[in-house]
This record gives C-alpha cells, sequence and structure tokens, in this order.
C-alpha cells in the first residue's frame, strides 16, 4: 500500500504548500506551512475509466542532504490560491485562521517576489535530481540581468521549461526590443525568426520598422512547408488591430495557398476577417 499522506507530518493538508512550481507530471515538492515537513513526492493515481482519476498514494522521492537544503529553501504557495501567493521557507503558521489572514509581500514580477522572500544563495548541488531540473533553470534565470546578451535571455525565454518568465522581465525592460524584433523576424536563421516573433506576440511589438519587416517577409514565403507562414498569422493575430497594415500581404499570402494548404489557408481568412 502507498503512503497515504505525502508529508510525514499530522498536521491538516491545508497547510501543504507546492514549493516553487510545479512540476512535470504528478510530482511536487510538498511543505507543510505548520511544521516545516517538507517532502519531495510523486502522485500514483489510477484511471479505471475516462475521467476517474482515483489518488492511490504517494511515493518519496529520497534527497541528499545537500539537494534537500537547497530546495527547501525556496518560496511556495498553497495550489488553491489564485493567483499565486508566496510564502518565505520560514513562514509558520499555527492555525487555519492564521493561514487564511496571511498577506506576505508580493511583487510586481516573478523575480521580484522571489528575491523578497529569499532564494538559495548557491549553485544547484550536483545531487539535485532530475525531477528538479525546473528548480535548477529558475535559479539560474535569477542570475539574469540587464547586461546578459540579448540571445541568451531569448534562449532562456523560449526555452522548453526553462526560466522563461523571468527571462522575459529582464527583456521587458530593454528600449530596443523593436529594432531586434524587426531584425531577427526577416533573419536568416530559423531560430533568430522564431527569436522576432516571440518579441512581438510577448511584448505587442507593432511599430513601423516591426510591420515592414513582417510585411517583407510575408511577401518571401510562397507556402507554409516550414510552419513559418502559419507562425506569422498567430503572430500578427497577437496584435489585434495593430495588424491592419499587413492587410495586403496577407490577403496576398492567402491567393498564394488557397488550393494548396487548407489550414494555412483558414487561418489566414480567419486573421483577415478580424481586421476588417
Amino acid at each position: 500500500m502507498e503512503n497515504l499522506n505525502p508529508l510525514p507530518c499530522q498536521c491538516p493538508d491545508t497547510f501543504h504548500a507546492t514549493v516553487l512550481d510545479t512540476l512535470p507530471g504528478n510530482t511536487r515538492l510538498l511543505a507543510c506551512l505548520r511544521c516545516g515537513a517538507c517532502e519531495l513526492v510523486e502522485a500514483i493515481v489510477d484511471e479505471p475509466r475516462p475521467h476517474d482519476v482515483q489518488l492511490l498514494g504517494y511515493n518519496t522521492i529520497e534527497l541528499t542532504p545537500d539537494a534537500r537544503a537547497w530546495a527547501t529553501a525556496w518560496p511556495r504557495f498553497l495550489e488553491n490560491q489564485k493567483p499565486r501567493l508566496y510564502f518565505s521557507a520560514a513562514a509558520r503558521f499555527e492555525t487555519e485562521a492564521d493561514l487564511a489572514a496571511a498577506r506576505p509581500p508580493q511583487s510586481a514580477t516573478f523575480r521580484e517576489t522571489l528575491l523578497a522572500l529569499g532564494v538559495p544563495p548557491d549553485h544547484p548541488p550536483a545531487s539535485l535530481p532530475n525531477e528538479l531540473y525546473g528548480f535548477r533553470e529558475i535559479w539560474h534565470g535569477l542570475q539574469l540581468n540587464d547586461e546578459t546578451p540579448i540571445d541568451e535571455l531569448l534562449d532562456a525565454a523560449t526555452r522548453w521549461n526553462g526560466p522563461n518568465e523571468l527571462a522575459a522581465d529582464i527583456l521587458a525592460q530593454r528600449p530596443d526590443l523593436e529594432s531586434y524584433a524587426a531584425a531577427y523576424v526577416s533573419n536568416f536563421s530559423d531560430q533568430n525568426r522564431k527569436y522576432g516573433r516571440y518579441l512581438i506576440s510577448k511584448f505587442k511589438l507593432s511599430d513601423i520598422q516591426v510591420m515592414v519587416a513582417i510585411r517583407a517577409r510575408l511577401s518571401e514565403l510562397t507556402d507554409d512547408k516550414t510552419g513559418e507562414l502559419s507562425e506569422l498569422t498567430r503572430t500578427l493575430a497577437t496584435l489585434g488591430p495593430a495588424a491592419q497594415p499587413a492587410r495586403p500581404e496577407l490577403e496576398a499570402a492567402a491567393a498564394r495557398v488557397k488550393d494548396t494548404d487548407y489550414y494555412a489557408h483558414k487561418d489566414l481568412m480567419q486573421l483577415l476577417s478580424k481586421l476588417t
């Protein structure tokens, strides 16, 4: 029989918080906001029928002393609170009323909140398990700053399971995003064009140089075999009415793929219908 209590304490589960962030699958680093117990656990579930997920118990994943000390030093949040309200690693509450009334300071960005509440000062230990890979990425994301090269920031912002939000916080402070977006969206490199589309959609960039670059790139695409035409269509859709200057190129692209690519044509026509 698996353990039905994820933490080695008798405190009510209303005190159980998730440390730092959710993890892939059914794994969580859980901490008790009453007694301080903390464990890396994997929920064991069964689904005998569709949409009938049943919890069978928890497996505890062992942590070395170094990994435990480092991982449990991060802020934590209650799963049932939206938006997330983070507590420091040292926060403790004797009663549920105390916990419900608590309002720890939250900053405008994820980065500022973490730094205000406290994070591990040292590099992730070598013994940190793969299940906590995301914690390692977030720690490295906190080392990004205004001096970090923009390509490094863009890699961190777009990489799967990377410190996406932390990198975006730094990018948002740059005054030159429009110039980079315009240069990247028409660059010879597929990766750089991906970065350009990310900047445009993430930060809603639509000044003249950005729109000139997008329109030029749309004119160069004769089909959607690489998926780039669809990606540009989705990027422009995030701009709303600000995408209107690209209407002639969108109409021309729709005409080019009308008889060869049903889905690309459909996406283009849907976007055009919103720009009328």
